[in-house]
């Protein structure tokens, strides 16, 4: 998507260095609204008499309402401008948020009930706040692969990969660190992160960036069925819904098999989040830059590991055996996701990047509507039951990796 401004013509300016900073911090800065709120919704949904399956139907509507108006926010790019979508994405996520904090409150406080608790936290924390969310990322892309090339736009891509996933460390940290405060800590705490998102593009981002017309009639349009990337796409979809189903019901598993309160859970689960994170991003960028595999290989070592750690959660005693086994997971995730993300880059052309990474982006939200859900259905059966699957799920894809030796995943 090309975008122009009255001195650039679409091409980069002086200050697109600059501007694609401010981008990637406002990007940093809302998905860790995002993941501020992990540590604390388990306890939440414990104080407020909510179920593991309705929390997991709030995260997974959220989601699913994620990848569904992505597509939208995506053309109304062309007709108002990254940078005003962008601006009134963040507005109604900050919207979604406040009014998520208002009924956290009036929950805690024993003003509402559980089912009306239940209903406005789909309704704000679910639908309000996924819909603003979907809109970062897209409109983000949008102004920072302004003028570029093919190859640059791939580039461009994993940065805005790479602050999501920075956000992954920093949110649950500065969430257990406001848990401190009690269990609305991290609930106040995500709204004034979005606020804080919304007043750096608002101050720091002109508003003479405007859309223009696609250069050759738009991009491809790549189908996940396509040969060259089906096999890798679905291994990706059952990576991250096992990972879906384990960031969802870690909560619950840490506060049962530690025997501890709802603020205590809220902190314990934000380290070992946060611990995640670190050996995650350890993985990703020193790791798997230093060793240079390809893909495939990169898949194929770990996902076996991110397996072993999974199944590792269904059986270890207390909570440091969790915490131990988590980090086993990160790493494996670590050196996986990477895999999967590159592999469909090296086998589309250069026309298909852009599609290929909105397949990618699809994929993992699907996964994410799934794996939630699934997971607090599965853990108000047994506490084993969804990191038992999830380890499964990780395996399946090593199997079809075996099986199934295509072009991307040869990549």
């Amino acid at each position: 998507m090309a975008l122009t401004s009255p001195t650039s013509a679409g091409q980069p300016t002086g200050t697109d260095q600059p501007r694609t900073g401010v981008l990637l911090l406002a990007v940093l800065v809302a998905f860790c609204a995002q993941q501020v709120l992990l540590p604390a919704l388990a306890p939440f949904a414990r104080e407020t008499g909510l179920t593991e399956t309705q929390l997991g139907l709030t995260i997974g509507v959220a989601a699913a309402v994620l990848v569904l108006a992505a597509p939208w926010w995506a053309r109304r790019c062309t007709t108002l401008g990254p940078r005003a979508v962008l601006v009134t994405g963040l507005t109604v996520a900050l919207a979604g948020l406040t009014a998520f904090g208002a009924v956290a409150t009036l929950a805690l406080a024993g003003d509402i009930d559980p089912t009306l608790t239940f209903v406005l936290m789909l309704a704000t924390r679910g639908v309000l706040f996924g819909a603003g969310l979907a809109a970062v990322p897209v409109a983000a892309l949008a102004i920072v692969v302004a003028g570029s090339t093919a190859q640059e736009r791939t580039g461009a891509v994993g940065k805005l990969g790479a602050a999501q996933g920075l956000a992954i460390v920093l949110g649950p940290a500065i969430g257990a660190v406001v848990a401190f405060a009690g269990l609305l800590g991290p609930v106040w705490a995500a709204p004034a992160a979005v606020l804080a998102a919304l007043l750096l593009m608002i101050v720091l981002v002109p508003p003479s960036v405007v859309a223009g017309p696609p250069p050759g009639g738009g991009p491809a349009r790549l189908r996940p069925w396509d040969p060259r990337v089906r096999s890798v796409l679905l291994v990706g979809f059952l990576l991250y819904t096992g990972l879906g189903l384990v960031l969802l019901t870690i909560g619950f598993a840490v506060q049962d098999r530690g025997g501890l309160d709802a603020d205590a859970a809220a902190r314990v689960t934000g380290a070992i989040i946060f611990a995640c994170g670190l050996v995650l991003a350890a993985s990703q960028g020193v790791l798997v830059p230093k060793v240079r595999w390809k893909p495939r290989r990169l898949m194929m070592v770990g996902t076996p590991i991110a397996a072993a750690g999974l199944l590792g959660i269904a059986v270890v005693p207390g909570v440091w055996g969790i915490g131990a086994a988590m980090l086993v997971v990160a790493a494996g995730m670590g050196i996986a996701t990477p895999g999967y993300t590159a592999a469909p880059s090296m086998v589309v052309e250069e026309h298909e990047q852009a599609s290929a990474a909105g397949l990618l982006t699809a994929t993992n939200g699907l996964a994410f509507v799934a794996g939630p859900a699934l997971g607090g259905a599965l853990y108000a059966v047994s506490y084993p039951l969804p990191f038992a699957v999830a380890g499964i799920m990780v395996l399946l894809g090593l199997m079809l990796l075996l099986a199934d030796r295509g072009a991307a995943a040869e990549g």
